[in-house]
């Protein structure tokens, strides 16, 4: 599913678009797009994305939000600019003063240049308790940036999300019309009418609100360790990788976070310590405080931030891309469980840190 280049293709596009030429690169990770770190000639690294699912308003989008969040001082790895020194090489468009689209594989993809964050995204066995605090804090800073003059200046429609309740429904009616089963896998069977049971009632309590109910922003929308850079001194962690960006509740990726950052390598549940430095660290460094109905719906937002990851799971590795891997195939199944041990075990004890830490940042 993911897009190769050549080292010939590359220089074909940064000696011309940006001017600088690339000596070497290095295919990084990612689920839904073809990342690579560049070295240019100059020993200078960047970030090369080849956006294979995305549409030229979603990036359009993401790169308006972004210079939005430069203009604010908010730390990521931001677009660079295009600077065309030529003809634009045969067989790529230019749109704007970002996005580059080309011809490779045979196919027309979107592609966007990045800032190199020196760095190393934390994994389930060694993020810290301070590291997560670090994140806490910088998901606050983000739903703190004030985006009323984004809002009022950008001309394209906010995007939903893209693995939510709007994209789940209709993509099961599409399998029943092209009769899209799995006979002889009791498990995957069973998990469409599962999903399509609790996306109907958690609709009402998550997707059918608006912001009188609680506050919404531009969240993130997919806060996982691998969307997560940590500075060489592990002083910073910045958020990267906006793609899922998308107008929802900030409570949305509070709970994603606590899906993506916080489960336990050594069993599929959360570490309710890890989970306590995140939950801390986010609370205490939000300009305003939680709102009472942010903390009563919290249990809903974090049950449907982990069936969002299942559909997500489910959709691109049993359905899209089937056959790629049995760990991936049944990675849809870590979320169901989670959310089984967290209705069971975990979901008081959460809602009661998120409590604590709002009392005492009052006293503070």
């Amino acid at each position: 599913m993911y897009t190769k280049i050549t080292l010939e293709t590359i220089n074909r596009l940064t000696m011309v678009l940006y001017g600088f030429e690339v000596v070497s690169f290095k295919r990084l990770g990612g689920n839904a797009n073809s990342n690579y770190k560049l070295v240019s000639k100059k020993g200078k690294n960047y970030f090369l994305k080849i956006c294979d699912e995305k549409t030229l308003e979603d990036l359009e989008f993401w790169v308006s939000y972004l210079n939005y969040m430069k203009t604010n001082n908010f730390e990521t790895s931001f677009p660079i600019k295009l600077s065309i020194q030529g003809e634009i090489p045969e067989k790529t468009k230019v749109h704007g003063e970002y996005i580059i689209q080309t011809n490779l594989d045979s196919k027309w993809v979107l592609l966007l240049l990045f800032d190199f964050l020196e760095g190393k995204s934390p994994n389930k066995e060694n993020v810290t308790k301070k590291t997560l605090k670090l994140l806490g804090e910088r998901i606050a800073k983000m739903h703190s940036i004030d985006l009323t003059n984004f809002y009022k200046t950008c001309e394209l429609e906010l995007p939903v999300f893209a693995m939510g309740i709007p994209q789940m429904l209709p993509f099961f009616e599409k399998m029943e019309k092209e009769q899209i089963t799995f006979p002889k896998n009791k498990k995957l069977q069973d998990f469409v009418p599962y999903l399509r049971k609790a996306a109907k009632q958690i609709s009402p309590l998550v997707h059918e609100i608006d912001k009188s109910v609680v506050p919404f922003s531009l969240v993130h929308a997919d806060i996982f360790l691998d969307n997560c850079i940590l500075s060489n001194d592990q002083s910073t962690i910045w958020i990267v990788d906006y793609e899922e960006i998308c107008y929802q509740p900030m409570m949305l990726d509070l709970g994603m976070a606590l899906v993506g950052t916080c489960i336990s390598p050594q069993d599929n549940k959360l570490d309710i310590e890890k989970c306590e430095s995140l939950l801390s660290g986010y609370i205490n460094e939000r300009t305003t405080p939680l709102q009472e109905n942010e903390i009563n719906r919290f249990n809903h937002f974090f049950i449907y931030s982990a069936l969002s990851i299942a559909f997500w799971r489910f959709r691109q590795w049993c359905v899209l891309y089937p056959n790629t891997s049995e760990t991936r195939t049944n990675s849809f199944l870590e979320m169901t469980e989670l959310i089984e041990i967290w209705e069971k075990e975990q979901s008081q004890i959460v809602l009661q840190i998120i409590k604590d830490c709002c009392n005492q940042k009052l006293k503070n």
